[in-house]
C-alpha cells in the first residue's frame, strides 16, 4: 500500500511494495561518490571534483518523477504523453551546473561542455548514450509542451524539491521557471555542434563513459536494492601457497624457470618507488608459451594492489579478460582454487552462471535478478571475463555494457593473449589502454608470448589525431610503462622445444596435404590448424579413414555446439596424458590458452602471432628429449592450403608473413623472438584505417553510432543460431524456456528449479524475475546452440523454434529425434559448405 503523502521512484502495484524517491536520489548520490578512486583525473577534473559532480547529476537524474504525471503512472496505471521523466530532469541538471561549476573550480570551456554532456548522459539514463537527434525540429514543439507541463507541476511541490535537490525554496522555483527558455536558447539546442567543432578531444569521451555508467550502475542497484559488498583485501601470499601445492613433488627444468620468472616479476613490482607505483600505470609481461603466466600475472596483481593499497588506502578490483571463452575454464579452476574464501570471483560471459560466488558468510540466495544485476556490473574482488565483453563495453553506448565501465577506474586489469586482438584495432586498443590508464587511473598488465607493438602504435595514433584536430593538442602520450620480465629474451634463448619448418614448396588441397602430412607425421601426436571450418572438417574425415587405425583423429571446430566441443578438449587431453597417439584437426579454437601437449604441428598459413600460437601446443612442457638428454626441437610444418586465408585475414598480412617465412628454412624457438619483432614492427609502420575512423569521428566528436562500428568478432549478418537438442539436460532447457516464455503456459517450479538451479515460488515469479530466468536459461542453451550461415540453412534447413512448441523465437531448432538429419556428433552442423571460422 502506497503512502499517500510520499513520492516514489520505484513501485510494484502488483505486491503494493516501493522505493520512496527521496531515498533513491540518496542511494545513487552516495554510492557513486562512495565509488570513485583517487586516481581519476580527466586533465584537471580531478577525483574530488568528479564525485561532486556525480552527486549532483544522481540527486537530479529522477527529479521529473516528482511529477503529478508519473506518480500517477506509478502508482495507478495512469498514462499520460507528460509521463517521462528523464528530459526534464536533465534540463533541471543543466541549469543547476551551469550556477555551480565556478565554485569547483572549474573553468569556463571546461563547464560549458561538461554542463552539457550531463544533460545529455542524465536525458538518455534509460536507453542507450548517444548524441544524435536531440532537438529534432519535428520534435521541439512536443519537448516544449511537455517541459511547461512538467516544470508546472514540479512548481506545485518545491518545498519537496528543494530537500531533494538541497537548495532554498526561492531558488528551486527561479531553477524551474528558466527550464522551458533553454529549449528556446540556440546557444543551448546547438552545443553539441559547438563541442564538434571547437572543443573535440578525447577525454571527453571517457569522461561521458564513466560519468553515464555510474548513473546507470548505482541507479539500478538501488532500484534493485542490492546491497553493498565489502571488498577484500587480494594477499600475493595466497597464489603462492596455491602454486606450492600444485607442483608438490614435481621437479622439472621448466616448474624451475616458471619459478624464475614469477620470482623475477615480483621483485620488479617490489622494487619500484611509491612515485612509480603512482606514475606507472602499464605493465608488459612477454614470455614464451607455457611458462605460468597465469598464476604469474595474478600474483603481479596481487602484490601491485597491495602496493597501491599503502599509498591510496583502497583495495583495487583485478579484471581478468581473456580472448576466448573456450580457454577460460582452466583460468577459471586456478583463479578459484587461489582465492577460495577469501573473495569473490565473479565470471562473465554468454555461458557463464549468473550468480557471483559465496562470501565469507557463505550467504548468497538473492533474487536471481538481483545476482544478474551483480554480475553483469561486475560486482566481485576479481572479475574474469573476455576480451568480447571488455572491448565490446568499451566502445559502445549500449546502457546494458556500459554499466560495468565504472569499475575500471582505479582497478588492475589482466589482458591476456593481447596478440589476438585484430591487427586492424590494435591503434584503437592501444591508445583507449593509454587514455584509461590516464584517466581512470586504471594499471594494466598486458601478456603475450608475442606482444605486438600495440602501445607504439596507440600513441601513433594519438599523435596523428591530435595533429588534424583542431585544438592540436596531445595530452597523456607520457604513459609510462614497465617490462615485468625485462630479462625475457632470455628465456626465448634458452627454450628448443620447437621449431618452424616453412613448408611452401607448392599449394596444397586436402589430398596433397594428407600426402604431406603422412610423409612427415612419423606416427606422433599432432595437432594440425587450419583457417576453415569446411577445410577442418574435410580434412578430419580423410585423416580418419585413412589414419584412424593408427591414432585416435579427433575434430575441434565452432561447427560443434560449445558442449562438445568442451568434450573434445577434455577426450584428448585424456588421451595424450595416457600416452595415446592422437591427431586433432582444428580451426584457430586451440590457438591460446588450450592446455594440450602435441609432438609435432601443422598449421595453414596465418599472420605470425597465429603461428606462435599453434607452436605453444607444440612439446609445451619440453617434456619430449632426444637421446642425449636435450630437449626435442619438435618442427610446426606452415604450409599453404589454397586460399583458405583469404575468407578470415587480411592479404597484406599473409604476404608479410610468407616473406618473412620463406628466408628460412627452418627458425628455431630462440629466434621467434627475432622474428615476431621484424613482423610487429612492419605492421607498426602504417596505422588501419577502421582505428582512425572510430578515434576521430567515434571517440574524439562523441558519435556514438561511428564507435559501435568497433566489432572485435565481426557479426556475420548472414548467419542465424541453431539450437541442437543433443541430449535430455537440452530437452530440459527448451521445455523450460518455452514453459517461462509462454504467459498461457503453467508453471512447473519442480523443472525450473532443476534447470535454472533457482528456487521460484509462483507468488515470486515477477515480470522482472521472469525475464532475469529467460536470460539465465538462454545462457545455458547457448551450450548447445551452433552458428549457422544462411547459404547453408538452404540444404540442410532446420526447423523453426516455434514449431516445438509454439514459443517465437529467433533462433531454429533440431529436434532430438531428427539429430542425425542435422547434426553429425563428430563434425557438427549439417554439410561441409565453405565456412568462415565465426
Amino acid at each position: 500500500m502506497s503512502d499517500p503523502k510520499a513520492y516514489y521512484s520505484h513501485y510494484d502495484q502488483v505486491t503494493g511494495k516501493g522505493k520512496k524517491l527521496e531515498q533513491h536520489l540518496r542511494e545513487v548520490a552516495e554510492a557513486a561518490r562512495d565509488s570513485v578512486p583517487p586516481s581519476l583525473d580527466f586533465d584537471g577534473i580531478d577525483c574530488w571534483q568528479v564525485k561532486t559532480l556525480l552527486q549532483w547529476q544522481a540527486r537530479f537524474h529522477d527529479l521529473g518523477k516528482y511529477t503529478d504525471f508519473f506518480q500517477k503512472y506509478l502508482l495507478e496505471g495512469q498514462y499520460s504523453s507528460f509521463q517521462n521523466h528523464a528530459h526534464i530532469s536533465a534540463l533541471a541538471l543543466y541549469g543547476y551546473l551551469k550556477e555551480r561549476t565556478a565554485a569547483l573550480g572549474i573553468d569556463r570551456k571546461t563547464s560549458e561542455v561538461l554542463c552539457f554532456l550531463f544533460y545529455v548522459m542524465v536525458r538518455r539514463h534509460h536507453g542507450s548514450l548517444t548524441t544524435e537527434g536531440l532537438f529534432r525540429r519535428e520534435d521541439l514543439p512536443r519537448m516544449k509542451r511537455e517541459c511547461n507541463a512538467q516544470a508546472n507541476s514540479l512548481l506545485e511541490r518545491k518545498e519537496v524539491l528543494s530537500d531533494a535537490v538541497h537548495l532554498s525554496e526561492k531558488e528551486t522555483e527561479q531553477l524551474l521557471l528558466d527550464l522551458p527558455n533553454l529549449l528556446e536558447n540556440k546557444k543551448f539546442t546547438r552545443s553539441m555542434r559547438r563541442i564538434r567543432m571547437n572543443y573535440a578531444h578525447e577525454r571527453w569521451y571517457f569522461f561521458m563513459i564513466y560519468c553515464f555508467s555510474q548513473l546507470v550502475d548505482k541507479d539500478k542497484s538501488s532500484a534493485a536494492d542490492l546491497r553493498r559488498r565489502n571488498r577484500s583485501a587480494l594477499r600475493s601470499e595466497l597464489v603462492s601457497g596455491y602454486i606450492d601445492l600444485k607442483s608438490k613433488g614435481q621437479h622439472s627444468n621448466m616448474n624451475q624457470k616458471r619459478e624464475q620468472v614469477r620470482q623475477t616479476v615480483l621483485h620488479r613490482i617490489d622494487n619500484l618507488s611509491d612515485r612509480e607505483i603512482r606514475n606507472i600505470r602499464i605493465f608488459t609481461l612477454t614470455a614464451p608459451t607455457g611458462i605460468g603466466k597465469t598464476l604469474t600475472s595474478m600474483q603481479a596483481a596481487f602484490r601491485l594492489s597491495e602496493r597501491l593499497e599503502s599509498i591510496y588506502a583502497y583495495n583495487p578490483k583485478i579484471i581478468t579478460a581473456i580472448p576466448f571463452i573456450n580457454i577460460i575454464e582452466q583460468t577459471k579452476k586456478d583463479y578459484a582454487e587461489v582465492l577460495k574464501d577469501e573473495g569473490l570471483l565473479n565470471i562473465h560471459h554468454r555461458l557463464a552462471d549468473k550468480r557471483l560466488g559465496k562470501d565469507r558468510s557463505g550467504k548468497q540466495e538473492i533474487p536471481i535478478e538481483k545476482a544478474m544485476l551483480e554480475v553483469e556490473s561486475w560486482e566481485g574482488d576479481v572479475i574474469l571475463t573476455t576480451f568480447v565483453q571488455f572491448f565490446q563495453s568499451l566502445f559502445t553506448g549500449n546502457n546494458a555494457r556500459l554499466i560495468k565501465i565504472n569499475k575500471l577506474a582505479g582497478s588492475i586489469v589482466i589482458l591476456d593473449e593481447v596478440q589476438s586482438i585484430p591487427e586492424k584495432y590494435m591503434p584503437l586498443v592501444g591508445a583507449a589502454l593509454m587514455k584509461l590508464s590516464q584517466y581512470f587511473g586504471t594499471r594494466f598488465i598486458l601478456m603475450s608470448a608475442t606482444q605486438p607493438y600495440l602501445l607504439e602504435m596507440g600513441q601513433k595514433l594519438l599523435e596523428q589525431c591530435a595533429s588534424e584536430s583542431a585544438n592540436g593538442a596531445v595530452n597523456g602520450l607520457d604513459v609510462k610503462s614497465l617490462s615485468l620480465l625485462p630479462d625475457y629474451a632470455d628465456y626465448y634463448r634458452f627454450q628448443a622445444r620447437t621449431k618452424l619448418v616453412p613448408s611452401f614448396r607448392q599449394v596444397l588441397d586436402t589430398d596433397t596435404f594428407i600426402d604431406f602430412f603422412e610423409q612427415t607425421w612419423a606416427g606422433r601426436s599432432a595437432v594440425v590448424v587450419v583457417n576453415t571450418i569446411q577445410r577442418c572438417i574435410d580434412i578430419y574425415s580423410m585423416m580418419k579413414d585413412r589414419l584412424g587405425g593408427e591414432a585416435f583423429v579427433c575434430h575441434l571446430s565452432t561447427n560443434l555446439v560449445p558442449k562438445e566441443r568442451k568434450r573434445v578438449i577434455n577426450e584428448v587431453k585424456a588421451a595424450l596424458e595416457s600416452g595415446e597417439t592422437v591427431i586433432l584437426v582444428s580451426t584457430q579454437t586451440i590457438e591460446a590458452g588450450v592446455d594440450l601437449d602435441f609432438e609435432v604441428g601443422y598449421r595453414d598459413l596465418a599472420p605470425l602471432e597465429s603461428i606462435v600460437q599453434t607452436a605453444g601446443r607444440v612439446n609445451r612442457n619440453g617434456n619430449l628429449k632426444r637421446a642425449d638428454g636435450e630437449t626435442e626441437a619438435c618442427p610446426v610444418y606452415i604450409v599453404h592450403l589454397e586460399k583458405d586465408h583469404q575468407w578470415i585475414y587480411q592479404l597484406h598480412h599473409m604476404d608479410c608473413t610468407k616473406r618473412l617465412l620463406q628466408q628460412y628454412g627452418e627458425i628455431a624457438e630462440p629466434d621467434y623472438l627475432q622474428i615476431i619483432d621484424t613482423y610487429y614492427r612492419q605492421m607498426a609502420n602504417c596505422l588501419s584505417q577502421e582505428s582512425i575512423d572510430i578515434w576521430e569521428e567515434g571517440i574524439m566528436k562523441l558519435d556514438f553510432s561511428k564507435v559501435q562500428q568497433f566489432q572485435l568478432i565481426p557479426e556475420d549478418q548472414q548467419a542465424v543460431d541453431v539450437f541442437v537438442e543433443l541430449d535430455d539436460d537440452a530437452e530440459k532447457l527448451a521445455d523450460a524456456y518455452e514453459m517461462i516464455r509462454s504467459s498461457a503456459a503453467g508453471i512447473n517450479h519442480e523443472l525450473l528449479e532443476e534447470v535454472t538451479g533457482e528456487k521460484v515460488s509462483p507468488e515470486s515469479l515477477s515480470p522482472f524475475r521472469r525475464k532475469a530466468l529467460i536470460r539465465l536459461i538462454l545462457g545455458r542453451m547457448g551450450e548447445y546452440m551452433v552458428q549457422v550461415r544462411y547459404q547453408r540453412l538452404q540444404k540442410t534447413r532446420p526447423l523453426s523454434f516455434s514449431e516445438r512448441g509454439g514459443v517465437e523465437s529467433s533462433f531454429y531448432w533440431v529436434p532430438l529425434d531428427q539429430l542425425s538429419d542435422f547434426y553429425d556428433i563428430e563434425t557438427g552442423y549439417g554439410g561441409t559448405e565453405e565456412a568462415r571460422i565465426w
